[in-house]
């Protein structure tokens, strides 16, 4: 009953959004519920959707990675790790936050 509901949910926010693909399976659904929240989150940012993914998947989260694997190598024993890890969750809480940001818009357009 749950798994409906959230497939026609997925379905009005498509509706809400041009379609960019032919829904025939679940993960089509998923596939376009993602570039509609991507969407919004462009709108929200002022940028285009190409420039969000550029932004999100080719230089934040590669930097986070790196950060990450920075802090992990030193041990966060020296002053330099302790800044890039925590950098690197000031980065991924400022990522999740946005996201979540624009899912919740992406909800409400559904309704």
């Amino acid at each position: 009953m749950m798994i409906v509901k959230m497939s026609n949910m997925f379905l009005s926010v498509m509706n809400s959004v041009s379609d960019p693909c032919v829904v025939k399976n679940d993960f089509d659904l998923f596939c376009n519920f993602c570039i509609a929240v991507m969407t919004v989150l462009a709108n929200n940012w002022g940028v285009t959707y190409g420039t969000a993914n550029v932004v999100l998947f080719v230089i934040l989260m590669p930097l986070i990675i790196v950060l990450f694997f920075v802090a992990a190598l030193f041990k966060r024993e020296n002053m330099f790790a302790k800044i890039c890890f925590y950098l690197g969750v000031v980065i991924t809480i400022a990522i999740i936050l946005s996201l979540m940001v624009a899912f919740a818009d992406t909800m409400l357009i559904a309704k």
